[in-house]
């Protein structure tokens, strides 16, 4: 590792890039936004729950709109670090995306059992989903940046 990598790993985590720092500057209780305040959402997502407002089945779908534009962004960031590793870290980096994939089906596993069958309870689920994409993608800016230093 580069003398700059450490610096630039403690600023990228001092400016709020980590993956969970999004969550430690979000707003408690009602004032809470839902995740137009989280780090990495798209312009088009937060117009879009701006728009739903009240509007459970709006904010649905702009949740069900942003689940594929994360997804997207997690693919190609995945793939530009792919590109960006040298052989031993990208093996790491594939095990490290498994392993998360793992993870993430086990928490939506736990959570259809958490959580009952009501409307806002299936949105929450969603929220959650659209969260852990959203927190894996910026992991992956995160670690994308200090590749390419």
């Amino acid at each position: 590792m580069s003398s700059r990598k450490p610096f630039a790993l403690a600023l990228t985590l001092l400016m709020g890039c980590g993956p969970l720092a999004a969550f430690a500057a979000a707003p408690s209780g009602n004032d809470d936004p839902g995740l137009t305040h989280l780090k990495g959402m798209s312009p088009a997502y937060i117009s879009c729950q701006t728009s739903a407002g009240d509007n459970a089945l709006a904010s649905d779908a702009c949740m069900s709109s942003e689940m594929k534009v994360q997804d997207a962004r997690l693919n190609k960031t995945y793939k530009a670090l792919l590109g960006a590793l040298k052989p031993d870290a990208k093996a790491a980096l594939i095990d490290a995306e498994r392993a998360w994939v793992q993870s993430t089906a086990k928490d939506e596993a736990f959570e259809s059992k958490l959580y009952g069958d009501s409307q806002a309870e299936n949105a929450q689920q969603l929220e959650n989903k659209l969260a852990r994409l959203c927190t894996r993608a910026n992991a992956l800016d995160s670690y994308l940046t200090l590749a390419q230093l």
